[in-house]
């Protein structure tokens, strides 16, 4: 299998950081996906996943490989035709998003040579709806956790995830595994076997500097993406709990990389401790945005 050529790393962590989200959303879930889900992990799981509450732009990927039989089916074409020919890549949108928002990505990758079943998301949330009392949930945790074995799963093979804003954290602790700091639940062990690149952008791993301080007031009163529990605010239990000493390259089994900016105007650049805000423990390459 493919991945994605190092020579070629710079250009490609530039272009889908400073790549435009569209509102031209492209659909959810493929049915064979849909399918797969269903007999796999159950109804209710797949209901979780396809997010058809939010309308076309809750989900993506999967592919539209059916195994129809007809006179001529060819089950050697067919597999050349669904075969994986790249690791596939789950992103994970940020606060205030869903999946299909992301579409021009998704499309960049179709670009160069990515199918439909080799790029997938899922949104953990409502988006613009109630974003302000928002946060990393064990639910959202949960979500993505269900997103990451089901492509591993349904690929029979390793992903690459990327983690944009909020959406950062959120994957890492569905990686990490272990308890929710809010509800107490057992995730279950680490899946870092599943993942073989982890890429966070502008994450908010350590804290969200200047939307922390626009929601000063939420703050205050215990709710929204900066609470002290589940918020991406400095020293949240949430953010404590990946970024202790003994948390170390736990998000993948080959590469961690991270792309930030001296200039972001949502997460910022330094924390509370004076490190960078999108930083991860053990990373192998950051590549800083002008």
């Amino acid at each position: 299998m493919q991945s994605i050529n190092s020579i070629y790393f710079k250009n490609y962590l530039i272009f889908i950081h400073l790549f435009q989200l569209s509102n031209n959303v492209f659909g959810t879930i493929s049915e064979p996906f849909s399918s797969f889900i269903r007999e796999n992990f159950g109804n209710e799981a797949e209901k979780l996943l396809a997010r058809r509450d939010l309308g076309p732009g809750g989900s993506f990927g999967g592919g539209e490989i059916r195994l129809e039989r007809s006179s001529n089916f060819d089950i050697e074409k067919l597999f050349k035709k669904s075969r994986i020919h790249h690791r596939p890549v789950i992103l994970v949108h940020g606060l205030s998003t869903i999946a299909g928002e992301y579409e021009n990505i998704r499309q960049y990758f179709l670009f160069n040579g990515y199918s439909d079943n080799e790029v997938f998301g899922t949104s953990y949330s409502f988006g613009k709806l109630h974003w302000t009392k928002d946060s990393m949930e064990c639910k959202h945790v949960k979500l993505i956790r269900l997103m990451l074995q089901a492509v591993t799963t349904y690929s029979n093979s390793q992903v690459d995830v990327i983690g944009y804003s909020m959406g950062s954290p959120i994957a890492r602790k569905a990686i990490l595994g272990g308890r929710c700091v809010d509800t107490e639940e057992e995730l279950g062990p680490p899946l870092t076997h599943l993942v073989h690149s982890f890429l966070g952008v502008a994450g908010a791993n350590r804290d969200a500097v200047y939307l922390c301080k626009l929601l000063q007031y939420s703050y205050k009163h215990g709710y929204g993406p900066c609470n002290n529990v589940t918020g991406i605010r400095c020293h949240s239990r949430f953010l404590d709990d990946l970024n202790g000493e003994n948390r170390s390259r736990f998000e993948a089994s080959k590469r961690i990389y991270t792309i930030y900016s001296e200039t972001d105007e949502i997460v910022g650049f330094k924390d509370c401790d004076g490190k960078y805000v999108s930083e991860i423990n053990g990373q192998d390459h950051t590549l800083k945005i002008f």
